[in-house]
């Protein structure tokens, strides 16, 4: 990398902190739709399991893992948001 832009953050990974993603990234790689993921909270109700988010609920714990992310946004390593 040449630009200015590119430094040891840009290039070095991250983990994220949206639920549902699971990827480590680049900085440099990140866009406003490099990250599927739920940006609501799990939801664990009368042996239901689901994402408050999209209102998908499921019995089987192996199913909740399976549930698609329902939004796409940039990835982020911040933990306190």
């Amino acid at each position: 990398c040449t630009s200015e832009k590119c430094d040891l953050k840009t290039l070095k990974s991250s983990s994220i902190y949206l639920k549902g993603c699971g990827q480590t990234f680049k900085e440099i790689d990140n866009h406003e739709t490099a990250c599927n993921h739920h940006p609501g909270p799990a939801v664990f109700h009368d042996h239901l399991r689901g994402w408050k988010c999209c209102d998908i609920h499921v019995k089987e714990f192996d199913e909740f893992m399976t549930i698609p992310p329902c939004a796409k946004g940039w990835h982020n390593a911040d933990a306190s948001s």
